[in-house]
């Protein structure tokens, strides 16, 4: 079972998203049945070349890897939060996971399609997805926060029970959409330069 289903607290949040970053990496490893030589299939146009499966490689890690640093931006948070540093827990909603929520979703707006992966840009928007649900969701997460700092646990475990199942499910759609990504076009489970 990926995901605990318990009443809320902070630390069930960050089991949440870590559980997210495993479920990821095994995703990838699993579509070529564990093979160890990292590369491609030559089928459905796709070249064996080293260089090509490590740019297809590089791509889905620099797209997962922002989806997955949502993890880490909430540990200080999540941190405060529990030590009821409530202050300190909304500046980092309200100043550093938004600016940085704001500026990811840029970046990716930003970035260019990729011909290694026929221009297909449907990771890309299913990361923008991801973040811009994220970012939508920190008003609720700061009205948590200040409902706990109030002293009003009940509402504010609630709230963050909404929100921590909200974010499983953005997680599965995230995972579902990457695995047919990887599979469509034959990303190696890890890039052939790195590979023992």
């Amino acid at each position: 079972m990926l995901f605990r289903k318990n009443s809320y607290n902070v630390r069930t949040l960050l089991v949440n998203f870590y559980a997210m970053i495993d479920t990821i990496l095994n995703a990838i490893k699993g579509l070529f049945g564990g093979s160890s030589d990292g590369s491609s299939s030559s089928s459905g146009g796709y070249s064996d070349d080293p260089f090509d499966a490590s740019s297809r490689f590089g791509y889905v890690s620099d797209i997962s890897q922002v989806v997955n640093d949502v993890s880490s931006e909430m540990e200080s948070f999540s941190d405060y939060y529990k030590k009821g540093e409530y202050y300190d827990a909304l500046g980092e909603l309200e100043n550093d996971l938004s600016e940085w929520v704001t500026e990811m979703i840029a970046d990716l707006e930003d970035s260019e399609p990729h011909e290694d992966v026929s221009n297909d840009l449907t990771l890309r928007d299913a990361a923008l997805n991801y973040l811009k649900k994220f970012q939508a969701e920190i008003p609720n997460l700061v009205a948590a926060t200040k409902a706990a700092e109030a002293g009003n646990k009940d509402q504010a475990d609630k709230m963050l029970d909404e929100f921590n199942a909200k974010e499983v499910a953005w997680t599965n759609e995230w995972n579902d959409i990457l695995v047919a990504f990887c599979e469509k076009h034959h990303v190696p489970e890890q890039d052939p330069f790195m590979a023992g």
